[in-house]
């Protein structure tokens, strides 16, 4: 009899829901999260220990002539063309007839020569002749290159070729592990 028969209630899958609240931990989030920690403690640790950093003005710094500036700029004489009239007027053809044109002046130039040495250019290309042989230019460029501190890298007299290394000051750099290396 359908009648009399206990009501059956349909049938749900069996539905397995992970009630989990803290994300699972895994050897490569572990490793991010350690490499991201020691880098952070790399910088951290400078700042405790000393952090000092190279000061390049001061360490080793040899005193050298003060800027020089080509004597066309130096001479500059006052312009007054930009200045209020003194009078009372300030009228546009007053102005005109009260002032007169100022003189020209001769503006001088830096020199294209020094000495033995001349500055030649061709374009936009410039460079330094003389009149010496390379016998002779070459033991002064080498003195002007180490008088100012520098390491001749590379030093081939035969070709004209004289290069340098670069001016570091390390002398404030802690000698640690990877500076030993």
């Amino acid at each position: 009899r359908a009648g009399s028969r206990p009501f059956d209630p349909p049938e749900i899958p069996d539905v397995t829901v992970s009630h989990r609240s803290t994300p699972r931990v895994t050897p490569a989030r572990a490793a991010c999260v350690l490499l991201a920690a020691g880098l952070a403690a790399c910088s951290s640790f400078e700042n405790l220990v000393g952090g000092d950093k190279v000061d390049y003005r001061t360490v080793g710094a040899t005193r050298s002539q003060g800027l020089e500036v080509p004597p066309d700029l130096t001479q500059l004489g006052r312009d007054a063309r930009y200045q209020q009239p003194s009078g009372g007027s300030v009228s546009a053809a007053a102005f005109q007839a009260g002032t007169a044109a100022p003189a020209a002046v001769a503006a001088t130039v830096a020199p294209k020569a020094a000495g033995d040495v001349r500055i030649e250019r061709q374009g936009a290309a410039r460079w330094l002749a003389t009149s010496l042989t390379p016998e002779q230019l070459w033991p002064q460029l080498e003195g002007f290159w180490k008088e100012r501190g520098f390491t001749l890298a590379v030093d081939q007299a035969n070709v004209g070729v004289l290069e340098t290394d670069w001016a570091e000051n390390r002398a404030k750099l802690p000698n640690d592990v990877i500076r030993n290396t």
